[in-house]
């Protein structure tokens, strides 16, 4: 399998709004990414597939107890490719093929295929080679479909049901897929890149799914097309190739001595077809003869670098339509529709190059017969007149979605126009005549952060999808998982948080500089509040909510929604909130892209102090109450940084890596004092999980993970971390799964796979990211855990690890191995015993003899006045108790929550005392002898459990013995 150091990236600027990022394997294969935004705004992270094997097949605790799919139960599909059968449209949605109701654009049927997918889209959609993943024919009743993780699908569309599904053997790692039909002889064929093994083409009956032929290509292909009684296919060697339809032969071939690069096919008519290309940063096309092979011409555009994107055929007009994307000039990039037709001499020529001001078009289509192509991209679908060349329409806005697909054809007598733009997982319908947007439907969320409605018991996630203006919030009731509402917002929703005290929710919107204020109880829009910059994060505490802006924090009252703005950078770049409760103060990292810390008291709002703090690029920081101890993670040199919380001066830091990273998340245990810094490396989808011990600032455990993204979650009830990886599955598949681990040991106890599917070895990302963290939920009351992710369009809900004591009516003898207190540390007994499951229902009372000989104990009367009396204020875990609980004898218990004993805590014994209760734990059985060391052993006469005890027996013959 492929390493990262197996790649070369690429990228070269289109203007100041496009990058063309190409991915290329030291074997010869690429694939070449048309993305908006500058270079230095997007990286490729590969997956490294060191030591991928999970340690657990399955887990009997931690378990995935729901999936929560999004924005309903029955959606989160991506719409990616349309394609009709008849009069029946489907569209391809990465983990399900659905049906259109063309003229309604309802959603008529759902056909599951595998949950495959990515954190990010952009991982699907290709610029080279060419991906189709959804072709029908109506004469048979048949939709054929290939996924993104090898698996392709026979349809009956009568029945919308599967008669056939086929799957690679063994795992490769997928670079692109592509469909071909043969009308003549029933045949389909299915194409797969891979990125190290090779090209493989196989046919099928297309009724039966029956396979029929399988041919392996060491080269990569770019894209396969059938006509005039030939399989074409094109690849990277500049060469074309006719098969034979049958067998799948060469019997025809094309070389060229000059290195081309064959990007895609388009059909013209059975007696030729177009092959666009590139050369030397050229754009061309070029027209073949389908009967020999042999060129028949080469058209270039008249731009010195462009990109072609697409090519159409209008038959009317015997035209050939080609979009490209030229870069006029560093600062601006300028999209064009070249029409070329047949002159005298039967030769073809450009005859228009239409300009296409405003955002960029990838796609055209057309209705053969039709006197327009239609076009699409960046928020529109528009059309142009093959008559006089003269743009219709210019207003067929998507709501700020990008169109990567467009679907023109004529279904009973009506020419229908649809697009699917998977990047903000919406599909839209367009007038015919106008082009004008008829309706937009979302199908697919990009879930990344959320929060927890406690008055009202729901779930807040947020649809933080960049473009798309109706991009919100999602509603789930949190006592079954079932989806309330879609509240529809803004665009480009970077953060949420939930204030208890006005039982209110908050949301970002980075693009439209506002803050959404919705009712917790009827979830509906209260107000809306406009801020002077760009917020990013923000965070509730008490009655304020704090926003995090690129120049200001803002102070917002949550009662009356007054906005106190503090001005910090010019041109910052906001990273993180954190909060010192202890000394009620607000901690906001920026990036400028030096970091520095600004501190505002909680309970004045006022703006106490802002330090810089000498360290370039910020990425996460936490604050350690027990120290008084701030730590930062910094990214140029993955360090994780600590600063003095009084004076925020540097006292230490930790190197963490010598790989330069694009993440680190930070997390404090409170019980072991340690920091868990998970970092993600720049070169792979992955990094290292860390730990570090804040007594004395060293790394205690370091190990190795992969995952796209840095997100790490403590859990205080069962003192564990959470984190996302990566493992190949037992079905040979690329899983996301959630290790977890035991932060008493840092070892991972637990993996979680979530069911969903990885579909490429490589993840693209934009320097925005920043802006759209993965903020997990976790309700402790409950012990769940809600772990957003991203565009798998899907949240994982974990039932986490509980430690539960058996106790029952009567006397009980009990310890308390885990608590909420820091390393050995005594905890409140109030609170402790509030724990028991009968609480507050009960009598309860419980006994302690401590070294003196005196009982000192705790009593809980829920008819007493006062209810709790006795001097037992604080439990330990190395103390034994007995408690005596009042009432019947119902099943009962009491819930452990916190961290666990150091397994070598030592104790005092007194030997001058008759008794010493002593706690002790034990995760499996062990002898007596085990827990005391061999002096200890010999001193002791006896050791007494409420079950059992021993005695040490010594006859006056001699010799001791146990009894």
């Amino acid at each position: 399998m492929s390493a990262q150091t197996d790649y070369t990236i690429t990228k070269d600027s289109v203007g100041n709004d496009h990058t063309l990022l190409r991915l290329e394997h030291q074997n010869g294969r690429y694939a070449e990414y048309m993305l908006e935004g500058n270079p230095d705004d997007i990286s490729a992270s590969f997956v490294d597939y060191i030591n991928q094997d999970p340690l657990f097949e399955n887990t009997t605790d931690d378990q995935l107890v729901a999936t929560i799919t999004l924005p309903a139960a029955d959606l989160g599909f991506t719409p990616i490719e349309f394609c009709n059968v008849g009069d029946k449209l489907y569209c391809f949605g990465g983990n399900a093929v659905f049906q259109v109701d063309p003229a309604t654009s309802n959603i008529l049927n759902v056909i599951p295929l595998s949950n495959a997918g990515s954190f990010f889209m952009q991982t699907i959609i290709q610029y080279i080679p060419a991906n189709r993943f959804i072709l029908g024919d109506a004469s048979q009743n048949r939709l054929f479909v290939a996924d993104l993780s090898n698996n392709f699908y026979i349809i009956n569309t009568l029945t919308n049901q599967v008669v056939a599904t086929h799957t690679l053997a063994a795992f490769t790692e997928q670079q692109s897929t592509c469909i071909g039909y043969n009308p003549d002889d029933d045949i389909v064929y299915w194409m797969v890149n891979s990125w190290e093994d090779g090209t493989v083409i196989k046919s099928y009956n297309a009724l039966t799914g029956v396979e029929l032929q399988s041919k392996s290509f060491t080269y990569q292909i770019n894209d396969i097309m059938f006509t005039n009684d030939y399989l074409f296919i094109c690849n990277i060697e500049s060469d074309i190739f006719a098969l034979n339809p049958n067998s799948l032969a060469v019997e025809l071939s094309h070389y060229n001595s000059i290195y081309y690069r064959y990007h895609g096919f388009c059909f013209i008519d059975n007696s030729k077809i177009a092959v666009k290309g590139s050369f030397v940063g050229k754009s061309f096309f070029r027209l073949f003869s389908t009967t020999d092979l042999q060129l028949i011409s080469t058209h270039g555009s008249i731009f010195p670098k462009d990109f072609l994107l697409d090519l159409v055929y209008n038959d009317v007009h015997d035209a050939i339509n080609a979009v490209i994307i030229y870069a006029q000039d560093e600062l601006e990039t300028i999209s064009y529709i070249e029409t070329y037709q047949q002159n005298a001499q039967g030769i073809y020529a450009r005859v228009n190059s239409q300009p296409v001001i405003g955002r960029p078009i990838y796609k055209v289509g057309c209705v053969p017969t039709s006197d327009y192509v239609f076009f699409s991209g960046g928020n529109y679908a528009n059309k142009i007149s093959m008559v006089d060349f003269s743009i219709q329409q210019v207003h067929g806005t998507i709501e700020g979605c990008t169109s990567r697909h467009l679907f023109v054809n004529e279904m009973s007598g009506t020419e229908y126009v649809y697009s699917a733009n998977p990047l903000e997982g919406t599909y839209s319908k367009h007038s015919n005549t106008t082009t004008a947007l008829q309706n937009i439907k979302q199908t697919a969320f990009k879930t990344s952060s959320g929060c927890y409605n406690s008055q009202n018991d729901k779930l807040n996630f947020l649809n933080n999808r960049i473009n798309y203006e109706n991009s919100g919030v999602a509603i789930v009731d949190a006592s079954d998982n079932s989806v309330l509402n879609m509240i529809q917002l803004g665009a480009y929703l970077t953060d949420i948080v939930y204030n208890e005290n006005t039982n209110s929710i908050f949301v970002a919107s980075r693009s439209e500089h506002k803050i959404f204020v919705l009712d917790g109880l009827t979830n509906s829009l209260i107000s809306t509040i406009d801020v002077s910059d760009i917020p990013s994060k923000l965070f509730s505490a008490g009655s304020s909510v704090y926003c995090g802006g690129n120049q200001y924090i803002h102070v917002i009252d949550a009662n009356t929604l007054n906005v106190t703005s503090h001005l910090i950078a010019n041109d910052a770049s906001f990273i993180q909130f954190e909060w010192n409760e202890e000394h009620g103060l607000i901690y906001g990292l920026f990036n400028t892209p030096n970091g520095f810390i600004a501190e505002i008291s909680n309970s004045t709002g006022v703006l106490n102090r802002v330090v810089a703090l000498g360290v370039a690029e910020c990425s996460d920081l936490v604050y350690n109450d027990i120290e008084n101890l701030i730590y930062v993670g910094g990214l140029l040199y993955p360090n994780v940084y600590v600063y003095d919380a009084h004076s925020l001066s540097q006292v230490n830091n930790i190197s963490l890596s010598n790989d330069m990273s694009y993440g680190i998340d930070l997390e404090f245990d409170i019980y072991k004092n340690k920091v868990y810094a998970n970092m993600k490396n720049a070169q792979y989808a992955g990094g290292n999980i860390t730990a570090i011990s804040c007594i004395d600032n060293t790394i205690v455990s370091s190990k190795v993970t992969h995952s796209p993204e840095e997100a790490i979650s403590f859990n205080t009830i069962n003192d564990q971390v959470y984190y996302n990886n990566m493992f190949i599955n037992s079905e040979d598949r690329l899983e996301q799964c959630f290790s977890i681990d035991d932060c008493l040991d840092d070892v991972t106890e637990n993996e979680v796979f979530s069911g969903n599917i990885f579909s490429r070895n490589y993840v693209l990302y934009y320097d925005f990211k920043d802006f759209e963290d993965f903020v997990d939920v976790f309700i402790p009351s409950t012990n769940m855990l809600y772990m957003p992710n991203g565009a798998f369009s899907n949240v994982s809900v974990i039932q986490c690890h509980n430690d539960f004591l058996e106790v029952e009516a009567g006397w009980n003898w009990l310890s308390f191995p885990r608590m909420e207190r820091y390393l050995d540390g005594d905890f409140d007994s109030e609170a402790e015993l509030s724990y028991l499951s009968i609480f507050p229902e009960r009598y309860l009372k419980m006994h302690y003899k401590d070294q003196s000989a005196a009982t000192n104990y705790k009593q809980f009367d829920p008819n007493g006045v006062p209810q709790w009396i006795g001097e037992l204020d604080n439990l330990n875990s190395t103390k034994g108790y007995k408690l005596r609980i009042g009432g019947s004898d119902d099943p009962m218990y009491t819930h452990l929550k916190g961290g666990k004993l150091e397994p070598e805590t030592f104790m005092d014994l007194y030997a001058s005392e008759p008794e010493n209760w002593v706690g002790y734990f034990v995760e499996y059985p062990q002898l007596p002898q085990d827990c005391f060391s061999p002096a200890t052993w010999d001193a002791l006469t006896s050791v007494v459990t409420r079950y059992w005890s021993i005695y040490k027996v010594e006859p006056s013959g001699g010799g001791t013995y146990w009894l």
